[in-house]
């Protein structure tokens, strides 16, 4: 008597197996809410990965397309990164410390 007095006051026994049947598949399942929750997580950072790599990109095409173009950048980036001259040229190093 008591388990029919639960029913009743439950309502319908298919809801009650319902409900029953969402929260295992939510709480208890391999592919629960938390599984999905952390997989956007990781699909959110990959994203943002890819976004910041693309940008790499067009910065690099940028300065590709300026070294095939421009001959006074060539030689700006070969004296500052490459430390070349040309060869009449003398190079001098300052030293800026300023130790008395």
């Amino acid at each position: 008597m008591k388990i029919k007095d639960i029913l009743k006051r439950l309502g319908n026994k298919y809801l009650i197996a319902t409900l029953l049947f969402a929260a295992i598949v939510v709480f208890f399942d391999q592919y629960n809410f938390s599984y999905h929750k952390k997989n956007y997580r990781e699909l959110e950072n990959l994203r943002n990965t890819a976004r910041n790599y693309e940008e790499k990109i067009r910065e690099q095409n940028e300065t590709i397309k300026r070294l095939e173009s421009d001959s006074a950048y060539i030689e700006k980036i070969a004296r500052e990164k490459y430390m070349m001259k040309r060869s009449n040229e003398t190079i001098y190093v300052l030293d800026n410390d300023d130790e008395n």
